[in-house]
């Protein structure tokens, strides 16, 4: 895929990989939770991880399409374009990324998209691992506010019920240690620890 459509820009060259830790990372979430934000922060520090967030091609049609229609009216093309980078980069495996780990955007609340991705990782050779952040539904839809950028209610408690019904079963792996649903390992976070434990998975901790 072209790097323009990869919001942390030209991956540097690949550092080897870290033994334990995972070389793919869904970061999910309810809409509002957070996700956009502590990607950017990984982003920001650049140290061997490739970002993949649909907030850059967001960004790039707000610059034009935004000043006459409303983001919903071209949402739909930019979800579109995040699936697309994203299967793109696990279907071309590990070995062509020029780069540690991949680290990518996902709600992650809808099982069947989760094991299509989790089949499709492990037959290309990846570490799947999952980081959900798991805010409270007052603070997410505060975060939708506060982005400018509020779900149709009715999408959001789509997210919000599906999520319910998997947490339990995530929450119980975190703690465990363990992996679940085809993921090696899996963290359920909060917000304020988000980027703290994603870091400290993608050391291999």
């Amino acid at each position: 895929m072209p790097a323009l459509l990869d919001r942390s820009g030209p991956a540097p060259p690949a550092p080897g990989r870290l033994a334990g830790a995972p070389d793919l990372v869904v970061v999910g979430g309810v809409p509002g939770a957070g996700k956009t934000t502590v990607l950017a922060r990984v982003a920001a520090r650049r140290d061997g991880v490739r970002v993949v967030d649909p907030e850059g091609h967001r960004a790039r049609f707000a610059a034009t399409l935004g000043r006459v229609l409303p983001y919903r009216a071209y949402r739909p093309l930019v979800h579109t374009l995040h699936a697309v980078t994203v299967v793109g980069l696990v279907a071309a495996g590990p070995r062509a990324l020029r780069a540690r780990a991949l680290v990518v955007h996902e709600p992650a609340t809808r099982p069947r998209r989760n094991a299509l991705v989790v089949r499709l990782a492990r037959a290309r050779g990846w570490r799947p691992a999952l980081v959900y952040v798991d805010a409270a539904r007052a603070q997410a839809l505060a975060g939708q506010h506060s982005r400018g950028r509020v779900l149709d209610p009715q999408s959001f408690d789509g997210h919000w019920e599906r999520w319910s019904e998997q947490r339990d079963r995530y929450v119980s792996a975190d703690r465990r240690g363990a992996g679940v649903d085809g993921w090696d390992r899996v963290r359920v976070v909060r917000r304020e620890d988000a980027e703290a434990r994603l870091r400290a998975l993608l050391a291999g901790r």
